[in-house]
Formats: structure tokens, sequence, C-alpha cells
């Protein structure tokens, strides 16, 4: 189900009935397309791979699916190509006994044109896909993923602008290739994980170089109290910042990690991020004055489902600002961040919500813009419409939903719209201050009981209610 609306004055927050968002790329139009899974709740066995193209207030352009037809299909990650496509890779259960690392192309207007699949006998997956200065793409990702005698291995594909495999290999330095960057010699530095046989059971960090044919030139290995892992990989003027996720000596709970290294793989500086409990990132973006953004999960927020963080930090890895997004009724994670002209940042993730044991959820993706200072809505006026039957000027779930309704919120000379859904419902995010808030029939022969309502969001309520009943018109017989 879909509820898309739009806060032009303070960001923007859209919704879309796609299972997860994965990855995100810029569009040369100002817009963005969105990477992920769409398909039934539950982990489907039939999903496919997906993606979403949005114009530059979030709205929807188009959608397209990916892979096969008779098992599981994922997009984890995104890129653009020179022709003003995109690449997009993953894994796939449809063209073989098991996992498969799956590489597609989609024009602009989101037709495929190609798709390939690597790997070998026990399960493969692509988790980043990387530009090279030839025009083609080096896919990074693991090798023998679900192999049970084992330790998977990291696993990069060389392919060219169309898809064809220039060369492949594995490496036993590390269990997972998260991410990678090229680099000014036709190379590229990843940022990986080994496997847990370093004291305490704990795993490390590891930057592997490598050259233009695959071959290593140097590792760095970082963290041996911590356990750590790889999420994101940034090239910088001083040489490379990596970002993900970590678990420090005494924490149960995990936090987030910042560390940048010179060209050499030397670490110069480590910053650490993050609340009380649990908190997550998946991706990591340099921003236009230097600093970074990061985005991801965190239960500190005081939501133990977890909500969506994102960390604004100056060049020096000096925390700048964090965000909360999210309501006790969904677990909300961000897995990718864009930074917009007006110096914003648009995130896209998922958001789930939980119908009966843990096992069992239904999920959308979200996408969501902040203002260059994380300004954003952080409270939700949400309600239903109902038709009143029973004539007493109070909305009542027996009965009939009104749709198709238009909800205005006026903040001074600032306005907000949404609609109401199938089911009558509507939802509005907004900040701490005070609204005029009409339901605008779609003619005139409803009757308002309640007339322009007036409300002050502060900050005792995360969500305010507001159910609203309206009666046919005496005016309009036929209606009545």
């Amino acid at each position: 189900m879909c509820f898309p609306y739009v806060i032009n004055a303070q960001g923007w927050f859209q919704t879309f009935p796609i299972v997860e968002g994965q990855a995100m790329t810029a569009t040369v139009d100002g817009g963005f397309v969105v990477a992920g899974r769409s398909g039934g709740p539950n982990c489907s066995a039939i999903d496919d791979a997906h993606l979403t193209k949005l114009d530059a207030d979030g709205l929807l352009v188009w959608s397209n699916t990916f892979g096969g037809t008779i098992n599981r299909d994922d997009a984890i990650t995104i890129a653009p190509t020179a022709d003003g496509g995109y690449v997009a890779a993953g894994s796939s259960n449809s063209f073989g006994p098991s996992a498969d690392l799956f590489v597609f192309k989609a024009d602009n207007n989101g037709r495929a044109l190609w798709s390939r699949t690597f790997g070998g006998p026990d399960g493969d997956r692509a988790v980043h896909i990387t530009p090279s200065n030839d025009g083609g793409f080096l896919l990074t990702g693991c090798f023998d993923c679900f192999n049970q005698s084992a330790p998977s291995q990291l696993y990069t594909v060389r392919i060219d602008a169309n898809g064809n495999s220039l060369w492949a290999r594995t490496y036993n330095v590390a269990v997972e290739g998260y991410a990678a960057i090229a680099t000014d010699d036709g190379g590229f530095a990843i940022a990986s994980v080994s496997d847990n046989t370093v004291p305490d059971n704990l795993a490390q960090l590891i930057l592997v170089r490598i050259d233009s044919d695959g071959n290593t030139l140097w590792n760095a290995a970082f963290g041996s109290d911590t356990l750590y892992n790889a999420q994101s990989i940034l090239k910088t003027p001083r040489g490379f910042a990596l970002a993900g996720n970590c678990r420090l000596p005494g924490r149960f709970d995990t936090d987030i990690y910042l560390i940048q290294t010179d060209e050499n793989g030397q670490l110069l500086q480590r910053n650490f991020y993050g609340g009380s409990e649990g908190d997550q990132i998946y991706d990591l973006l340099q921003l236009s004055d230097g600093g970074f953004a990061m985005t991801g999960l965190t239960a500190s927020s005081g939501d133990t489902l977890g909500d969506v963080y994102l960390v604004r930090t100056q060049a020096d890895g000096n925390q700048a600002w964090e965000l909360f997004y999210g309501n006790t009724q969904w677990q909300e994670t961000g897995r990718a961040t864009i930074e917009t002209a007006d110096g914003g940042l648009v995130v896209t993730g998922t958001r789930r919500i939980k119908t009966g044991p843990l096992t069992s959820s239904e999920s959308e993706v979200i996408l969501l813009k902040t203002e260059a200072n994380g300004r954003i809505g952080n409270r939700l006026i949400r309600g239903y419409l109902r038709e009143d039957q029973n004539s007493d000027c109070t909305a009542q779930d027996n009965e009939a939903p009104l749709a198709g309704w238009k909800v205005a919120l006026r903040n001074g000379a600032e306005s907000q719209y949404t609609t109401t859904d199938d089911s009558g419902y509507y939802e509005l995010l907004v900040v701490e201050d005070d609204y005029d808030l009409r339901f605008v029939a779609p003619s005139s022969y409803w009757g308002d009981c309640s007339g322009p309502i007036s409300l002050t969001i502060d900050d005792s309520q995360d969500t305010f209610h507001l159910a609203a009943a309206f009666s046919k018109a005496n005016l309009c017989p036929e209606l009545a």
C-alpha cells in the first residue's frame, strides 16, 4: 500500500509498495533511481529485482522488475552508465541450482537491455558495483557464500560496458567484499572483512588494494580487539575513508565507526558514533563541504524496533548532527544516501511492520529528504475519513471509507497535501509547530461536520491521530 505525499519546505517523505530499497543513484535530471526487491511479504520465493525512478520531489516516474520467474532475485547495488542508463547487481536463484551473482542493465526508461550471472556451485552474490575508468564495472561480493564446509571468499568480477566478463578473482584474505572504489591508477580499493579466526572470535576490517587486473598490491587490517564489519569506502584527498559497524570491547550492542587512512592504508584517525543501544550504518557519503553523511538503523532513539539513523559529520569526522526518523509501529532502516543540489540529503531504505510472530512482517520502500541542517518532519498526523452514515458526526470503523479526499495542512504561508487511500487512511509528516487542517471533498455535495481544525504539535507525542466523518448534502437528492 502506498501513501504518497510531499512536504516541500521541510523535506519530504515517500513510501512505495516494494519490499526493500537497498541502493540509490542520482539521475541527470535531479531525480533518483532506487534499486531493491519487489514481491510479496515474508521473503516470497518469487520476488524480483526492482528499479524505481523518482523525480526531484520523490514522485514516481517509472518502476520495473528484473530477473527470472521461478525464484528470488534482488538488486543490492546500482551505478549509472555513460549512456544515461543504469547497471544494478545482486543475486538470483532463477538461473541455476544455487544463487548466482546477478548483474543487469536498464536504459533511462527502465527497460531491460541485458543480464548476466556469474559464480560457482555454493551461492554467490554482488554487494557493490563500481564504475571503472574504462567504462566497465567491478562487481564485489562473496564466492561460495553458503558453503558449509569452508569459509566464503572475497569475490570480484570485472565486466565491460556490455556485461561481458574480463576477469574474476577470489581472495582468501577476506570472506566478503562490501564496497569498492576506483583508484587513479586504474585499480581498486575494497572494503572487506576477515573470517572470525583472530583471537576471541572477532572479525577484522580488511582494506584490499588491487591493480587493474585484480592482482593484490597490499592489504591493511584494522581491529584486533573489536568485531568489525565493512559497509562502505570512499576516496578522499588524504587516502580512503571506510565506515561500518563494530562491537567495542565491553559492549554488547553495535556502534558505528569511520576510519580514515592515507593512500597506503595507514591509519590517520578513527571516530565512533551511536548511543546507548545498538546502532548500524549501511552507507557512507562524502559531502560537497568535505564532511560525511552515514545512514542506517538505530535503537538508541528509544524505539526498540529501530528507526532510520542519519549522521552528518565534519571533514575531521566530528559529528555535526544526527537525525532519527520512525515511529513505534514500524522498523525503519536507511540504506543509501545522496546529497541534493540544495545541500540536503535524500535517504532510501525499508520499513517493516510486525503483523504477528517475529518471523512475519510486511515491508515497503521509504524515501525521505532533509534540508542541509537535517530538518525534516519528526511527528505524524494520521487518521481516517468515514461517511457519516448514522448522522452522529463521529467516524466509526464500520462506516464506509472516503477515498481520494485531499487532506490540506497549512502552516503560515506553507501548505502540505496528501490524499486518502482506498481505506480512507491518510498520513502527514510534520515538525513541531501550529497547523490548520482541512479535509477537502472531491465535490460540493458533501457536508463537513468539523470545519477547519487547529492543531499544535509538540514534543509530548510522536503521532497525532485524527478521524473525521462527513455526510452527503441534502441539496443533492440522488446522493441522499
